[in-house]
């Protein structure tokens, strides 16, 4: 997984292996997932409901949309809701102070150009706890 981040012209990076991913998930809050029936459309593809139960009362619980209809294995494995197998259509995250409500507005099937993913030689590659202290710098 890499993460970019450009400040004020400047580029940064963070670049991590599944034993980082596995090690930023885990300072995540803990939570349980409880898949419900609830259905909804959501930029045009049909949607199933979870909701989202913090073990700690500080962070209030929330409902997550997803999607089963497009075809990615397993979407979510970087990512505190990598239990749910299906495409986030809908979901709640709170970071660095800021809570967002992300809603997909619609889906654009289009193929990637070789190599669009790789970084240029003016990112500086900087380690996650360097990341997180710029955005908590920020607020």
């Amino acid at each position: 997984v890499t993460q970019t981040l450009t400040v004020m012209g400047k580029k940064y990076a963070v670049i991590l292996d599944t034993v980082g991913v596995e090690k930023m998930i885990q300072k995540e809050p803990k939570r349980k997932i409880t898949f419900l029936p609830d259905k909804k459309t959501i930029a045009g593809y049909n949607c199933l409901k979870a909701f989202v139960d913090f073990e700690s009362d500080t962070l209030p619980d929330f409902d997550v949309y997803y999607t089963n209809d497009i075809n990615i294995e397993t979407p979510n494995w970087s990512s505190p809701f990598r239990e749910i197998k299906g495409v986030l259509m809908e979901f709640r995250i709170q970071k660095y102070g800021v809570d967002m409500i992300l809603t997909a507005k619609n889906v654009i099937k289009k193929e990637i150009e070789e190599g669009h993913f790789e970084l240029t030689p003016d990112f500086k590659i900087i380690t996650i706890e360097e990341m997180d202290k710029m955005f908590e710098d920020m607020n």
